[in-house]
């Protein structure tokens, strides 16, 4: 009698086991492939009109990176890449504005940075 409880309990445990992470656990998909960030960082490129070489995809590390003219880009797969795009247009005009040349911006980062030189 008690081998028919332990046995029936534990098919009870594996079959709530199995429910509970088939139909529970959220399956784990890249945010990039999820939102198809590639097409549309692609269609961000092509809309702003940059110019862009070298770029390296980097999905284990959840970053783009590329070069505009002789400046070193670095953007993030997990955020909206309209808004770095725009964000990367703002540096090179604040540059511009201010005389100075853009050497590398990361925007892959918390805390995104921009770094400048003098011409």
């Amino acid at each position: 009698m008690s081998k028919k409880i332990i046995l029936t309990s534990l098919v009870l445990a594996l079959t709530a086991s199995l429910y509970y992470f088939n139909f529970f656990q959220q399956k784990l998909n890249p945010i990039s492939s999820k939102n198809q960030f590639y097409s549309k960082l692609n269609h961000a490129i092509h809309t702003a009109k940059l110019d862009i070489t070298d770029l390296q995809i980097r999905d284990f590390q959840k970053e783009v990176e590329f070069k505009i003219s002789q400046s070193h880009i670095i953007l993030s797969s997990q955020k909206d890449p309209y808004l770095q795009i725009a964000s990367l247009q703002q540096f090179f005009k604040t540059a511009k504005i201010k005389g100075k040349t853009v050497v590398s911006i990361d925007l892959s980062t918390n805390h995104p940075y921009a770094t400048f030189k003098h011409r």
